[in-house]
């Protein structure tokens, strides 16, 4: 397993976390492929791409799900376990996508946080999980907003660990245009 740099954590980050709305025109169809455990805590992305929230403003985002490696409680009571990612060069370049993409995945956490059994056939659709155990589970809280301090613990933990150099303020991972 390879370390990441701070730099290189950095590098990953900036559409991570823009919820300023933006009203803007759509011109083409902009394609982003999320890859993440298929875990409840995209229930507001799952919900959205079933329901043509995301095309509604250009975009064709694409769930590729892949395994989940956690550390889960050990981490810390409350910390983000999903965030979403991109190269600064690229979200410099398309602000507007990056946030059209946010401000609907919070839009879309505000409903699915509030409406888990309306949710729960989408989840288990996407996730493989049988309907009666999502309908069972406890579900996660998805970000409404932006929240440096759900982040910063997992900072923290790959610092202790040495997958990364060292710690620093979660702040510096979010985009801003």
């Amino acid at each position: 397993m390879t370390s990441l740099t701070r730099s290189q954590i950095i590098a990953a980050t900036a559409a991570a976390l823009t919820a300023m709305p933006r009203i803007g025109r759509t011109q083409t169809v902009e394609t982003i492929r999320l890859c993440a455990p298929p875990t409840d805590d995209l229930i507001p992305v799952y919900w959205a791409i079933k329901n043509g929230a995301y095309r509604k403003v250009g975009l064709d985002v694409q769930f590729v799900p892949i395994a989940l490696l956690s550390i889960l409680s050990a981490i810390a009571p409350s910390y983000a376990v999903s965030a979403f990612f991109a190269q600064p060069d690229w979200a410099r370049k398309n602000a507007g996508v990056v946030e059209r993409f946010m401000r609907v995945t919070y839009n879309t956490a505000a409903y699915t946080n509030t409406h888990p059994a309306e949710t729960a056939a989408t989840v288990a659709e996407i996730t493989k999980i049988p309907l009666a155990i999502i309908q069972k589970m406890t579900r996660v809280h998805s970000a409404t907003k932006t929240a440096p301090a759900i982040i910063q613990p997992v900072i923290e933990v790959a610092a202790k660990y040495g997958y990364i150099a060292r710690p620093f303020p979660a702040e510096e991972l979010y985009f801003r245009s």
